[in-house]
C-alpha cells in the first residue's frame, strides 16, 4: 500500500468524520427548532394579562434575569402563570431592577394556547437564532460533501 493512498484513506476518515459532526449539529438544532417552532404556532391566542409579582433570579454570577408572574381571565376562569425573560440578561441586580420599573408600567398580553388555556407566556420570540444556527449547519454538511468529491479527484485507482 502506498503512503498516498494511506493519506487518502485518512483523509475520507477525517472527512466522514466531519461530515457526521456537521449532520449531529443539522439535527440537534433541527430538534430544537421544531420543538420551538411547535411552541410559537401552538400560543394564538391572546388576552390581557394582569401582572401580580416581578422578580429577578441569578442566572449564574454577574447574569441576572427577570421574570413575572400572572393572571389571565378566560370564560370566568382564572389562569396563572410565570414567565422568566432569558433572552434579556442584566449583568447586576440594579440594572435588573432599573429596567423592571419600565416594564412595570407596560400593559401585558398572554399569549396561549386555546386548546389547552393552561399552557402561556408573556413573549412569544420566534426561534430565529436556533433557525440560523440549523442552517449554517446545513451549509456546512453541504460543504463537506462537495470535499468529498474534490477529495475523489485525487484518489489513486
Amino acid at each position: 500500500m502506498s503512503i498516498a493512498k494511506i493519506k487518502i484513506e485518512k483523509g475520507l476518515i477525517v472527512w466522514a468524520l466531519l461530515l457526521g459532526v456537521s449532520f449531529g449539529m443539522v439535527c440537534w438544532y433541527g430538534c430544537q427548532f421544531l420543538k420551538q417552532f411547535y411552541i410559537y404556532k401552538t400560543l394564538t391566542a391572546e388576552t390581557p394579562a394582569q401582572v401580580t409579582a416581578w422578580g429577578i433570579d441569578k442566572v449564574k454570577e454577574g447574569e441576572f434575569i427577570v421574570y413575572a408572574k400572572y393572571t389571565y381571565w378566560l370564560n370566568e376562569q382564572a389562569f396563572t402563570g410565570t414567565t422568566a425573560f432569558k433572552k434579556i440578561t442584566f449583568t447586576n441586580q440594579l440594572a435588573a431592577k432599573e429596567h423592571l420599573q419600565n416594564w412595570k408600567a407596560d400593559n401585558w398580553i398572554t399569549y396561549y394556547n386555546p386548546k389547552k388555556p393552561s399552557i402561556s407566556t408573556l413573549q412569544r420570540p420566534f426561534p430565529l437564532k436556533i433557525l440560523l444556527h440549523m442552517l449554517i449547519g446545513i451549509a456546512v454538511s453541504i460543504y463537506f460533501l462537495y470535499l468529498k468529491r474534490y477529495l475523489a479527484a485525487f484518489r489513486v485507482a
